[in-house]
């Protein structure tokens, strides 16, 4: 593989960056990063070792050495002029602060002429080391290979630090923390739902998800009298279960709406669930109807035995011998579960027969 001498590779570099679109785009960070990556090779090539793992002050601190040390003879105005371009470019690249308009052009030239001053002042190699440089350019490839891996994961690391101070400090730790890790509730409170008119006479109920037809076995006893339909939905993980069940009773069937209720809950505690608190109320959806929300707090312990704080509402309808229920819990102390849970609730809406 054709090995190109540091000096022309840095030019080379600076000339694609004329032609990219990085500027026209507003991709600054991207030009700065190439930017500030062809003076930082050349230098560590040339100049230090390790000019590419360093920050902008330990490079401008080594650069002042050489200098005092009469190495190189870097002038004063040129060090100056290149810790200006690195601080701003750590600015773009950490703190998204955007350049003044025309500063990115100017300090492309400036640093192909800082690159150009310090060829000029670099100590001429001597023949044995022109004699040595083919394999000393073949020693740091490899060199490079393995700095590549750690520069990458420290460069990583610092800015995601940096990044998440700021935007706490912008944002806030909650919306961080949701950014970096996934938030399941909030992705489903936030994403477009799906409004859907279930069994007949229908109810229409808007959900992250559109519920789902399930089986239903009834008891041999109860075969041929009652008439059951269910639709549901739960999240995965669980954090969101949303349950629509409509029953038809024989004619003339009286219904205790309360022991309706009752069976619902103690159907609900033969899956898991225990509930420490029971509340019922009066509930009128938007367009009129009428009906009885019972609602509170308890547990629910999943298959694997974790236990879970929860709450929940059930909403139970009577048209005739028909009793329409909606029945849903979700993660107690959970923002966005509260926010689902409320807003299911204010889209119910009951048909009736005619519609």
């Amino acid at each position: 593989e054709e090995i190109v001498p540091p000096f022309e590779r840095a030019i080379a570099t600076l000339q694609l960056l004329d032609t990219s679109d990085y500027l026209t785009q507003e991709k600054y960070k991207d030009y700065y990063t190439t930017l500030t990556n062809a003076v930082r090779e050349y230098y560590e090539e040339k100049v230090y070792n390790r000019a590419m793992e360093s920050t902008t002050s330990e490079l401008i601190e080594r650069l002042h050495l050489e200098r005092e040390s009469g190495h190189i003879d870097f002038s004063k105005e040129t060090i100056k002029e290149l810790e200006g371009i690195l601080k701003r470019a750590d600015m773009v690249k950490f703190a998204r602060i955007n350049p003044e308009q025309g500063k990115a052009q100017a300090d492309r030239i400036s640093v192909e002429e800082i690159i150009k001053q310090t060829r000029e002042v670099l100590p001429q190699p001597t023949e044995e080391e022109l004699l040595k440089d083919e394999a000393y350019q073949e020693t740091l490839s490899r060199k490079r290979n393995r700095k590549l891996y750690l520069t990458a994961a420290a460069g990583v690391l610092g800015i995601l630090i940096l990044a998440g101070g700021v935007g706490v400090a912008v944002k806030g730790y909650d919306e961080v923390r949701d950014f970096v890790f996934g938030n399941y509730t909030r992705e489903l409170a936030e994403q477009r739902w799906i409004t859907s008119e279930y069994g007949y006479p229908s109810m229409v109920v808007s959900t992250p998800e559109v519920l789902t037809r399930q089986i239903i076995t009834l008891p041999e006893e109860m075969q041929g009298k009652v008439d059951i339909t269910m639709f549901a939905w739960e999240s995965k993980p669980r954090a969101v279960t949303i349950a629509l069940s409509q029953t038809t009773y024989p004619p003339k069937t009286e219904i205790d709406l309360q022991q309706v209720v009752d069976n619902s809950l103690k159907g609900m505690e033969s899956k898991g669930a225990t509930f420490t608190f029971v509340k019922n109320d009066k509930f009128t959806t938007p367009n009129g109807a009428e009906g009885l929300k019972s609602f509170g707090s308890g547990t629910f312990e999943n298959e694997k035995g974790v236990k879970q704080n929860i709450e929940y509402t059930l909403l139970t309808f009577q048209a005739e011998t028909t009793v329409q229920q909606l029945i849903m819990t979700w993660l107690e102390d959970d923002d966005y579960s509260d926010q689902i849970a409320r807003r299911v609730l204010a889209s119910v809406e009951l048909q009736n027969g005619e519609n």
